[in-house]
């Protein structure tokens, strides 16, 4: 019996929970292929030369409570930076400078986001 699919998306789960679930090389292989996805998009639109609002933009997570800094976002760091991509940790108050919110304990910035919204 196969395994059921996930019901996330990689770059959504976070790569920590992809690590975490499904170790570092099958968990690595399924963030390449999302990062894929998004790389796709971008030379599909500029190929084809699509005129649409595309942007190239980073996710952020954030922590919404004090212990979720430690837990979700240096985790979520420190897994980017085991499968080799880079990211950018924020305490509360450089986050706050960034999002205009105090509402956050702090962040982690990471690449290969698109937006579109036409």
């Amino acid at each position: 019996m196969s395994k059921a699919a996930p019901t996330w998306w990689p770059s959504a789960a976070g790569s920590r929970r992809l690590l975490a679930q499904y170790g570092e090389d099958r968990g690595r292989v399924l963030w390449e292929f999302d990062t894929s996805g998004v790389e796709l998009i971008r030379q599909t639109i500029k190929g084809l030369a699509i005129d649409c609002d595309y942007q190239v933009q980073d996710s952020l997570f954030v922590a919404r409570t004090p212990g979720a800094f430690p837990k979700v976002i240096e985790a979520e760091h420190q897994a980017h930076a085991s499968m080799g991509y880079g990211s950018t940790v924020y305490d509360r108050t450089s986050l706050q400078a960034i999002v205009g919110s105090h509402a956050y304990y702090g962040g982690v910035q990471a690449s290969s986001v698109i937006s579109s919204h036409r």
